[in-house]
């Protein structure tokens, strides 16, 4: 392999690895795993990290990439 590709592999990977990380940290949140004291601040706080969860899905899928500039 080359290596232009092992790295494109590897960003593709990072990138599936964090909208996992962002959407089921987000959902963990929602649940009350986390002692945060203030119940509107867990759900705000969950709600935008699933959205940003989503947001970088949706930038991996359509190939939008903050390195290819």
């Amino acid at each position: 392999m080359q290596p232009n590709k092992i790295t494109r592999i590897l960003k593709i990977a990072f990138g599936i690895f964090m909208v996992l990380v962002y959407v089921g940290m987000g959902v963990l949140v929602l649940m009350h795993t986390f002692d945060i004291p203030w119940r509107w601040a867990e759900i705000v706080f969950g709600i935008i990290l699933i959205a940003y969860g989503i947001f970088r899905g949706y930038r991996e899928i359509t190939g939008e990439s903050y390195y290819e500039k």
